[in-house]
């Protein structure tokens, strides 16, 4: 059965952003993950927000006093507060500076650390991490996390691949190769 006659069938290939072929065949699917694992379930450091339409973060609050006065407490004397900006317009971004857009962004919290949590990230600038972080939260929250699906076993072989990650053959090709050893050449195919 080929991709064409599958896609009809099946809702992971309708939604493929890529296919992969071993060998010229076509092999596995790149597809949105409809189950992705939050990246900031293990950050260092804790996410307290205050929005009214949205429950972002580890913490969520109705006010931003609230917000303020939480993320405070959680660092403490010692800890650092990184202030957290979203802008809403047709996707959700997030930065660590404002956005200068009086109309779809705002801040909406702090990223907080405290004295084991500076710790625990050495040498690396708190903003740099939350801002590292903060690209992988962009994708979750827009939906852009994607897996590799194998139809012939009708199972993921991998999950939680960022877009930069999709586009990058030699990632793909590693992962393939860890599943199947045997697969001799491997081409990704971007779909429109």
């Amino acid at each position: 059965m080929t991709l064409a006659e599958i896609k009809a069938i099946s809702h992971f290939a309708r939604d493929a952003v890529a296919i992969v072929k071993c060998d010229g065949k076509e092999r596995f699917w790149i597809v949105p993950d409809d189950s992705p694992v939050s990246p900031i379930e293990d950050a260092i450091g804790r996410f307290f927000t205050a929005h009214k339409r949205y429950s972002l973060g580890h913490q969520q609050f109705t006010s931003g006093s609230e917000c303020t006065e939480a993320a405070e407490s959680y660092a403490g004397e010692d800890g650092k507060l990184v202030p957290v900006y979203m802008l809403d317009h047709s996707i959700i971004s997030f930065s660590i500076n404002s956005f200068r857009d009086p109309w779809d962004s705002g801040q909406i919290g702090y990223w907080a650390f405290n004295a084991s949590d500076l710790r625990e990230i050495g040498d690396r600038a708190p903003e740099d991490y939350v801002s590292a972080v903060l690209k992988q939260y962009e994708y979750y929250v827009n939906g852009w996390i994607y897996g590799i699906f194998d139809p012939e076993d009708g199972v993921f072989l991998a999950c939680d691949l960022y877009p930069d990650e999709i586009e990058n053959a030699e990632i793909i090709v590693e992962r393939i190769r860890d599943y199947d050893p045997d697969c001799g050449t491997v081409e990704v195919e971007m779909l429109d």
